[in-house]
């Protein structure tokens, strides 16, 4: 018996503090019924605290799109972690990943357009932003902006390369990795480095990328990094050339194969 009273003394605590979450959550939706938004994600931010991952998922929401009539998207992509780590419903679970990136998405697009606006502090902030929340593409982004100097952009090709070759560990595309090995190869923004070029055009061959293909080619017709050999490159360059990418045909001589039936 005493055992039985000790086991559920244990559990009691837990019991009430769910409790405590769902009338949090109740009490957050009531206001928000009523308008009062700023109680409402009080309520909701308490509730979370609490482990109640539906009640993140409203916290989230209200950072995201502003309810209060304040957006932080650091804060939503904090409880929207909360809630793809925390909810067992995977339809939820799905709404908060894609709203995340939504999220994401529409950082970027502040990011440009306030570096189209050649507001270059604020572009640079959204962009940090968009990097410290886990979006790649905002590594490539701040990389370009570096690299070309666009919209009046400080040109800066060291830290273009490091940005690039950040994007290629955490979240590598064949565009990044395509900036980074040309960089490589061509000692920019760094010393030259052929094996750091060969690996960024074999991960984009990996993609699936054809411009993976036709700058690998190139690295065996210049036997830069790797054994000079023409027989490699024309077999690499064949596959773009079938394609319809002129430069691969151009580069080895080549003609696209014909098409079945023709």
């Amino acid at each position: 018996m005493g055992l039985i009273c000790a086991v559920a003394l244990l559990a009691w605590p837990q019991a009430v503090e769910a409790q405590s979450a769902q009338q949090l959550f109740q009490t957050g939706k009531d206001h928000s019924v009523m308008g009062e938004e700023a109680p409402a994600l009080i309520a909701y931010e308490k509730a979370a605290a609490l482990g109640l991952a539906d009640a993140a998922h409203l916290a989230a929401q209200s950072y995201h799109y502003g309810w209060t009539g304040i957006r932080n998207f650091r804060k939503a992509a904090s409880y929207y972690n909360q809630v793809i780590a925390a909810s067992d419903r995977a339809y939820t679970v799905q709404e908060a990943r894609t709203q995340r990136e939504a999220m994401l998405r529409e950082l970027g697009d502040m990011a440009f357009d306030a570096a189209r606006k050649r507001d270059l502090s604020t572009a640079e902030r959204y962009y940090n932003l968009g990097i410290e929340l886990g979006d790649g593409s905002a590594l490539g982004n701040l990389a370009h902006f570096y690299e070309t100097g666009r919209f009046g952009w400080p040109r800066d090709e060291v830290k273009a390369r490091a940005l690039y070759e950040r994007q290629a560990e955490q979240a590598p595309n064949s565009s990044g990795l395509w900036a980074l090995g040309l960089m490589s190869k061509d000692g920019r923004g760094g010393p030259v480095d052929y094996t750091r070029a060969e690996s960024a055009f074999q991960a984009m061959i990996d993609m699936g990328s054809q411009a993976g293909y036709v700058e690998m080619a190139k690295l065996y017709l210049e036997g830069k990094g790797v054994r000079q050999d023409r027989g490699i490159a024309l077999e690499l360059l064949q596959r773009p050339c079938d394609l319809g990418i002129h430069e691969a045909c151009d580069l080895g001589g080549l003609t696209p194969a014909p098409l079945p039936g023709s």
